[in-house]
């Protein structure tokens, strides 16, 4: 009975306890386990989350429990009906089932240090926005989460990691910080996320060092106007208009932190991104991975806007310099000056660029680019495009066209003394777009083409046609092939005779060069128009000459012509 004493030995005494006590003591207990980090199923009987009978155990989960839903048997979703409710975390398991976190009105569901574990195939929907109120990971199964809700940073310095890499958290409500310019969006681990939702004022965003996932902005983040955006690894992914928001800079880099996995950012349609970007403290910079920043979409023209700032010493510019990319069938232009003073490789570290992926980056800077660390072009096309004469697309190092490389443009590469090889293709040119003036390539230096090189220059016109102008130094090592593309060139220009100056040069060294084997006349069409081409003085100053012979017809009234004039001539002496 219930006032029967129970009895315990200590000592040697005997103690008796009423089983009040007793029971005192035990509800408290299981209200501690109820409410430490014991996991509480849902039952799927009913529909409100805030109805302990519909939980195991009759108790709703609260800030020290992981509320469990599994699909074991008929789904019931749960509907929040209170705003505000905490839980240590969320474990689904939705392998027969699609799971909803539903709501009554706009409420609040703060996530804490066990994060949200999703286990199957089903998909999982919350629709009260998602507090992340202390460091967690979120591990999804093998389909999408999606918070309709939104996301808030409820806590400073909260880490949000993300595992699954074939998932992806999509948060399609608007994502906001509870302490602005103070709580942080820190992604860590591998997986993905997309907020197609707005980012609020005040939000900062930033991915860890080991960040090997993906984020995807692809809102309207007009508000967004956090004025730095700390990008330590993994990818992120462009992919509105205004996806950066309005923020003065994109850091790349801290001083308080290892990075080393490679970050990349990339645009993935035709956006403008306008903030500067900046590397900072490249001491922390391990080696390894790649930075890199550019374009993946395969159309279509995306534009970088604001300045790149690639370091200036060996203790800012990254590793093995600025990857710029472009995916193949699709175009990233450059337009704001990239710069950096890291010339050499200092511990790896150099403020160099190299084009790679198989599409078209064209430097678009009317005054060009001052970094000094060299340019390489591994992969596509890089165009050089500026139009200041005194000025050089790339810098003042020197440039390097590998053999899957071309570079072209109708710019100004050089400061003088730079030195151009090219073991891929020289394309004079912007292919880009239409020519309709004479496009030539100015570089001011010395010009290598080496045995590999492949120039080709497309004539249109007799006016418009492309150029290699070599100045400065003005040496140029002629090798290779050159071919001439004469595709859209009338056939009526064929009939009479023309003269096109291709290659202009102080010097020239064209001992490794034939103009019988390797200067390439394509696509030629005459329409019927006889001639011959002259190159005899084309390794003496670039040029080459069509010499028209005329038609048959022409030559008979010549013929006669002057036949005539002949009898007229002997008539006149007989008198």
């Amino acid at each position: 009975m219930i006032g029967e004493p129970c009895k315990r030995v200590h000592n040697g005494s005997m103690f008796t306890f009423p089983r009040t006590l007793l029971l005192a003591v035990a509800l408290g207990l299981a209200c501690s386990i109820a409410s430490g980090q014991a996991q509480i199923t849902w039952k799927n009987t009913g529909t409100d989350w805030n109805l302990g009978t519909n939980w195991n155990g009759n108790v709703v989960p609260g800030a020290g429990n992981v509320a469990a839903f599994s699909a074991a048997g008929t789904v019931v979703n749960p509907i929040l009906g209170t705003n505000g409710l905490s839980v240590l975390g969320i474990s689904i398991d939705n392998s027969n089932a699609d799971y909803s976190i539903l709501q009554s009105n706009t409420r609040t569901l703060a996530i804490g240090a066990s994060g949200i574990t999703i286990t199957g195939g089903g998909v999982t929907t919350i629709a009260p926005r998602v507090d992340v109120s202390s460091t967690q990971t979120w591990t999804t199964g093998t389909t999408d989460l999606t918070l309709s809700g939104g996301l808030n940073m409820a806590s400073t310095g909260a880490v949000l990691s993300l595992s699954g890499t074939s998932t992806l958290v999509k948060v399609t409500g608007s994502v906001t910080t509870t302490t602005p310019n103070s709580s942080v969006i820190r992604l860590n681990g591998d997986g993905a996320m997309e907020i197609s939702g707005s980012l609020s004022a005040g939000v900062m965003m930033e991915s860890n060092q080991n960040f090997t996932g993906s984020l995807t902005l692809s809102g309207n983040n007009s508000g967004f106007n956090t004025a730095t955006t700390i990008w330590r690894g993994g990818t992120l992914k462009i992919a509105s208009a205004n996806a950066l928001g309005t923020g003065a800079s994109f850091q790349i880099g801290t001083a308080s932190a290892d990075w080393s996995g490679g970050v990349n950012v990339v645009t993935t349609g035709a956006y403008t991104v306008a903030r500067n970007v900046f590397f900072t403290d490249g001491n922390n910079l391990d080696v390894g991975g790649r930075y890199v920043l550019g374009g993946e979409q395969t159309s279509g023209t995306s534009i970088y806007s604001g300045s790149i700032n690639l370091g200036t010493s060996a203790t800012s510019a990254p590793i093995d310099g600025l990857y710029l990319t472009s995916s193949s069938g699709g175009v990233v232009d450059f337009s704001g000056q990239i710069s950096g003073s890291q010339a050499t490789a200092a511990a790896g570290r150099i403020s160099k660029i190299t084009k790679i992926g198989d599409g078209v980056v064209r430097l678009t800077g009317a005054d060009g680019n001052t970094y000094t660390g060299g340019t390489e072009i591994t992969a596509g096309t890089l165009l050089a495009n500026n139009t200041n004469s005194t000025t050089s697309a790339t810098g003042t190092g020197a440039v390097l066209v590998g053999a899957s490389g071309t570079l072209g443009g109708i710019g100004y590469i050089g400061n003088g003394t730079t030195l151009v090889t090219v073991n891929g293709t020289l394309s004079p040119g912007d292919s880009t777009t239409v020519i309709d003036t004479r496009d030539t390539l100015t570089i001011k230096g010395s010009l290598t083409l080496n045995t590999t090189a492949n120039t080709l220059l497309q004539i249109a016109s007799l006016a418009d046609y492309d150029k290699v102008s070599v100045i400065g130094a003005g040496a140029v090592t002629l090798d290779g092939t050159i071919h001439l593309d004469f595709a859209t060139f009338a056939a009526s220009n064929f009939a009479s005779n023309f003269t096109l100056d291709v290659f202009d040069w102080t010097t020239v060294n064209a001992a490794g060069f034939s103009v019988a084997t390797d200067l390439i006349f394509d696509n030629v069409n005459t329409g019927g128009n006889l001639g011959s081409w002259n190159v005899a003085d084309f390794t003496t100053n670039g040029s080459f000459s069509w010499v028209a012979v005329p038609e048959p017809s022409s030559l008979g009234l010549l013929s006669l012509g002057a036949l005539g004039l002949l009898w007229r001539k002997r008539r006149a002496d007989r008198r």
